[in-house]
């Protein structure tokens, strides 16, 4: 369980052993440090549970983490409550850090329809790509906590009570919410993908278009040179 902890590629999972829970939850945010606005940054939070106590263990300095303190010691009142309701805002934390990116993500997705049908503009294609990886790398990270919160939600434990139970279940409520809202994102970025490529067809269509008229306009020309031009001496009129 120490090694999963320390290991930041550890998958997200939930095991129980004789003396205590542990939960390998994956926190995820925007990356600040690089230009891309699409880019992520992921690291796990790994609570320990016993009946007694929660260790939170985690290998970088997590906001989330830092907001959950900050509120616990200006709320002593938390603490009473139990360590497997701690354990439960701790989860709670880390899920709802999802919700930021949901409302950026539909920002991107705003405007990019904006640019698609507003000011159609050829390098969208590019971006249109990246906000549709990116939403696939939520669901990737998403998927898996959403089976562990099942668990811990559904399967008996020593260390979760039947009562601290029913608070996981507005976790898990809150992770089918963002799975259904990254559907559709995944939608529409695909709607958009497909009415993009249709402004670049209707927009070739055009260009075809006027160079047809000007084909069919230089047809005459082009028969009068010829005729002119390889059966005459002299061009008559001329």
């Amino acid at each position: 369980a120490v090694e999963d902890a320390r290991n930041p590629s550890s998958r997200v999972k939930a095991e129980e052993y004789p003396g205590f829970l542990v939960v390998v939850a994956r926190v995820v945010s925007f990356c600040e440090t690089t230009p891309d606005p699409y880019d992520l940054e992921t690291a796990n939070l790994t609570p320990f549970l016993t009946e007694n106590a929660i260790v939170t263990t985690h290998m970088e300095t997590l906001p989330a983490v830092q907001a959950l303190v900050e509120r616990l010691e200006a709320s002593a009142e938390l603490l009473e409550r139990g360590p497997a309701r701690i354990a439960h805002q701790v989860l709670d934390t880390a899920i709802d850090a999802y919700f930021p990116i949901l409302d950026q993500l539909d920002e991107f997705v705003d405007e990019m329809e904006q640019r698609v049908f507003g000011q159609f503009d050829e390098r969208l294609l590019q971006e249109i790509f990246k906000v549709k990886r990116l939403v696939i790398s939520l669901r990737r990270y998403l998927a898996p906590q959403r089976d562990v919160l099942s668990m811990l939600t559904n399967r008996p434990s020593r260390f979760l009570p039947p009562d601290t139970q029913l608070y996981f279940r507005d976790v898990y409520d809150h992770m089918l919410r963002i799975t259904d809202a990254l559907d559709s994102y995944r939608d529409l970025m695909s709607s958009t993908l497909d009415s993009y490529l249709s402004q670049v067809s209707n927009r070739l269509g055009s260009v075809s278009k006027g160079l047809a008229v000007f084909g069919a306009l230089s047809i005459p020309f082009v028969v009068i040179a010829g005729v002119y031009g390889m059966n005459f001496e002299r061009i008559p009129l001329a």
